[in-house]
């Protein structure tokens, strides 16, 4: 089986990181639609109190969902590195 693998530390940088970033994006642009949907959606069918509950509380959620995420993220990343590094190489 081949194994596809980018090494970002050689040669050029733009491609590999906006191919890497492209998830990222399009992720964000998903989010944000369904941000805008939900408003219109309870604006056409309720008060001005229930639209700015609705987008304080998308700000709430994205507010608290990225900085765990991000922690979440980097305690795993760690924790890899911490099982790779006891396994013995394979070369």
């Amino acid at each position: 089986m081949e194994q596809n693998s980018v090494n970002l530390t050689k040669g050029p940088i733009v491609g590999p990181l906006i191919r890497f970033s492209l998830p990222i994006l399009l992720a964000l642009l998903l989010q944000a639609l369904y941000g805008a949907v939900d408003l219109l959606v309870v604006g056409k069918f309720a008060r001005t109190a229930d639209v700015a509950g609705v987008a304080v509380g998308t700000l709430f959620s994205i507010g608290l969902a990225v900085p765990f995420s991000t922690v979440f993220q980097i305690i795993a990343c760690f924790g890899f590195m911490f099982l790779l590094k006891k396994q013995p190489s394979s070369k």
